[in-house]
């Protein structure tokens, strides 16, 4: 493009990506001498917690924290996988009363598109969120999905890792999903020993 059409002007935007990606992109749209205008990744509205889970009570512990802070706002809940995502959500509706449902990349376009235009209440994702969920107060939508699970269609006030996400840059993006309308939100991430076995088992050795 910027051979055929050198006058032509371009923006390049970009969320989290590394300085070593941002310079490959410029390279590529040939834009050498550009202005570059970068913000802070501190997001100061942002309230990070980090929660110790307790077996065969990690979904009651979600819940009483949702009940006592967040109840009847909009939140996302990660997990690593789209069983545990859907088992997740139903566990929200049919034991505790809670407006959820899963969200996940194998789900069917109408039904993401229904669940889009519906009012629920909590979200349960599987960690393949990609670009993620854009939503400040209204419609939310997502590139890529992972599984998750989502609560009300207002700002995400809330977002909740049920197991370790796979690195830092995941953790990041997903946790930055929560106070896109600048006011204050809470990150918690729930952690147990067993799931960080279970995440050095899928690291390839060469890099330990």
């Amino acid at each position: 493009m910027r051979i055929e059409y050198p006058k032509v002007r371009i923006m390049a935007l970009t969320g989290t990506a590394p300085p070593e990606a941002v310079n490959d992109v410029i390279d590529r749209l040939g834009m050498p001498n550009c202005l570059r205008l970068t913000e802070s990744h501190n997001r100061t509205n942002l309230n990070y917690v980090v929660r110790q889970k307790w077996k065969g009570a990690v979904l009651a512990d979600v819940v009483e924290f949702i009940r006592t802070n967040y109840n009847g706002q909009t939140g996302i809940i990660y997990a690593t996988s789209r069983k545990k995502c859907e088992h997740i959500a139903a566990e929200l509706r049919n034991a505790h009363h809670l407006s959820a449902f899963p969200y996940h990349g194998t789900m069917d376009k109408n039904e993401i598109t229904h669940r889009r235009l519906t009012n629920f209440a909590k979200c349960s994702a599987q960690n393949a969120f990609g670009m993620g969920i854009n939503k400040s107060n209204g419609m939310a939508f997502s590139h890529d999905l992972r599984r998750m699970c989502l609560t009300t269609w207002e700002a995400v006030r809330f977002v909740i890792h049920h197991s370790l996400p796979k690195d830092l840059e995941n953790y990041y993006q997903e946790a930055g999903r929560a106070g896109g309308d600048s006011s204050p939100a809470d990150c918690v991430l729930s952690h147990s020993y067993r799931d960080y076995r279970a995440g050095c088992a899928d690291v390839p050795r060469r890099t330990r």
